[in-house]
């Protein structure tokens, strides 16, 4: 009877530390293929899909005192994608 105590308990230790192993590197293979899509995604560039989703915004800006010094109005252009 201790026998098999011993070997049940060898067992599930055993299949715990499989499934924790596996659920690790199936967490690790998510995030590196998440991270392989967004470097292919940025190295090919804005797609036909995505370019007719992007425009730019011109906002004037005022005048304004920045760390004491006075810069002169300009605008700033905001890429929007939607």
């Amino acid at each position: 009877m201790l026998l098999s105590e011993t070997l049940q308990g060898a067992s599930n230790a055993s299949a715990k530390k499989s499934y924790t192993e596996g659920y690790e590197k199936g967490r690790s293979d998510s995030s590196k293929q998440r991270f392989q899509s967004l470097i292919d995604k940025q190295r090919l560039g804005p797609q036909s899909n995505d370019a007719a989703n992007v425009r730019s915004l011109e906002v004037p800006l005022p005048e304004h005192e920045q760390n004491g010094v006075i810069l002169a109005p300009s605008t700033a252009t905001i890429r929007i994608q939607e």
